[in-house]
């Protein structure tokens, strides 16, 4: 089993610490990540667990840069697997949180504007086939504004 060695404590491959004295540390759940914290000559240190163990295990990176991030592929931070994590720039993960923009095809338009019907009113909860903005937007992955301009030909208009 691999072993490093950090700050005086010991990492296990498989994920357990134990610290100077032979005594096992647990990491913390806290905001759907887990973290570690470590007296260090310098005082406590709290690290996120995951980055941690990329760190020690796979390298790559400065662990002081806070611009690199490291992140769950699968989403889920409480699967500690080294598999699970990969690098990113900070600048990547908040401009595809930003940015997350779906071109639709004309097929698409074409099928999104034969499913909307038209505006309803009160009845709307009586007509099983009504097609709202909000389904619609939810359904093709673009925005209520998107669905007004197609169906409104606002590009057409201009």
């Amino acid at each position: 089993m691999n072993v490093r060695e950090f700050e005086g404590y010991l990492f296990y491959e498989d994920g357990t610490i134990y610290n100077s004295k032979g005594k096992e540390l647990k990491p913390r759940f806290k905001n759907g990540k887990f973290e570690i914290r470590l007296s260090t000559k310098n005082g406590i240190k709290y690290y996120m667990y995951h980055r941690l163990r990329y760190y020690l295990f796979i390298g790559g990176f400065d662990l002081n840069d806070k611009d690199t991030c490291v992140v769950a592929i699968d989403g889920n931070y409480q699967n500690l697997q080294l598999s699970n994590f990969k690098l990113m720039k900070r600048s990547i993960i908040i401009s595809r949180k930003n940015h997350k923009r779906t071109k639709l095809t004309e097929d698409q338009v074409k099928q999104l504007k034969s499913e909307y019907k038209g505006r309803c009113g009160v009845n709307q909860h009586y007509m099983t086939d009504y097609r709202s903005y909000s389904f619609l937007a939810e359904k093709y992955g673009v925005s209520k504004s998107t669905i007004s301009w197609i169906i409104n030909d606002y590009k057409k208009k201009k």
